[in-house]
């Protein structure tokens, strides 16, 4: 889907968010940059990562996740209340209980999260509230006109 709307994105998992740097407001992984951060349905997330989430959202970045938070580690196992507690820093103390559409909320640093409850269209349209595109189509349908952006020596590659 996200391809589809002309979101450009790669798939990052628990090592490369633990390397990754905060520069400004954006996560930097190697010499991509990030504005935003999506979870997709997880249960599960390394404490390192919410760490690195957290202080993604305190520096000004945005943190979207649908349909299931995490509440457990590997380290801890089953409702880790270390990741309850950062998950709740994050989305609120509703923790994804939340009965509409979707619930956002934005940090004294300027991050803001996203919890969008199930519809994937939902998260499109909340990305495209908060975060400017690279590429937008402005007539005729968007869906299946997929793009890349990179940036190698100073250059942009679409």
């Amino acid at each position: 889907e996200l391809v589809d709307h002309q979101w450009d994105h790669a798939i990052a998992d628990d090592d490369y968010l633990e390397k990754a740097k905060i520069e400004g407001s954006e996560l930097v992984i190697g010499p991509q940059r990030f504005k935003a951060v999506v979870l997709p349905p997880l249960t599960t997330l390394r404490r390192s990562t919410l760490k690195k989430l957290i202080e993604f959202y305190q520096a000004g970045g945005t943190v979207f996740a649908i349909h299931i938070l995490p509440d457990s580690s590997p380290e801890a196992g089953g409702n880790d209340v270390i990741i309850k507690e950062g998950i709740a820093q994050l989305f609120g103390p509703e923790q994804g209980r939340h009965v509409g559409a979707f619930v956002e909320r934005q940090s004294t640093g300027g991050g803001k999260t996203c919890f969008v409850n199930y519809q994937v269209d939902t998260l499109i349209e909340r990305l495209d509230v908060h975060l400017a595109k690279d590429v937008r189509v402005m007539e005729g349908p968007e869906t299946h006109l997929p793009y890349q952006h990179r940036h190698k020596s100073e250059q942009h590659y679409y």
